[in-house]
């Protein structure tokens, strides 16, 4: 790859390391429809042997596999780095969908609430350095909404923190989030502010997830 000469107007680093990473993807050939249809294929075969209903948020996972092939190496094909953001009502299928994401790739499931807790329990700075293990690799952050308010975070949350921290990784070629939620539109931005939630719609494909629940049919 030929490293981009340094626009004059470009003072920042993390500027630069952007005008790399986007060059060395333009350079990368697109992926066939046929070898996309086969990954989608093999991951909707393998939701199905596991008794998966193919709704909206297996599908959407299925057709996003192909992407997670192409970013992380086993293909050369050009990708879409971000991640995925399935948003919709309880019990509708998104958190099996993620973890059907995470048998396909090896990505971590991470829950909010067990992420705030960490802050509660053990402090900020124990807090940072569990995020620290998962600062380069590519997660699924599941039931956003779900983590509380922590003291001395005021009416917020260090999971809104943690997403801008790897919203400015991802802007440098940082790996993708992927994320589930329960909340509608206002809910977030009350809980998080707006400014999380912008970054998080500029680094993830947002996925409304309209099915019913599952739950209910039992």
């Amino acid at each position: 790859m030929t490293i981009p000469r340094i626009p004059d107007k470009i003072t920042h680093i993390a500027d630069f390391l952007s005008a790399v990473v986007g060059r060395a993807t333009k350079e990368l050939p697109v992926m066939p429809d046929t070898e996309r249809e086969r990954i989608r294929n093999r991951v909707l075969a393998e939701a199905t042997r596991h008794g998966l209903e193919i709704k909206q948020a297996v599908k959407a996972v299925a057709d996003y596999a192909p992407e997670f092939v192409t970013r992380y190496g086993l293909t050369e094909y050009r990708c879409d780095r971000r991640g995925l953001f399935l948003v919709g009502d309880p019990g509708n299928g998104k958190t099996v969908a993620c973890y059907l994401l995470s048998w396909w790739s090896g990505m971590p499931v991470l829950r909010a609430i067990e992420i705030a807790a960490v802050f509660a329990s053990e402090g900020e700075h124990e807090f940072w350095k569990h995020a620290r293990q998962w600062r380069d690799k590519p997660v699924i952050l599941d039931d956003l909404g779900a983590d509380r308010p922590v003291k001395n975070y005021g009416n917020s949350s260090p999971v809104g923190d943690w997403l801008r921290r790897r919203y400015d990784a991802w802007q440098v070629g940082g790996p993708a989030t992927h994320i589930t939620t329960n909340l509608s539109e206002s809910e977030m931005i009350i809980r998080y502010d707006k400014p999380i939630l912008d970054r998080v719609y500029e680094m993830c494909l947002v996925v409304p997830v309209t099915d019913p629940s599952f739950r209910r049919k039992k």
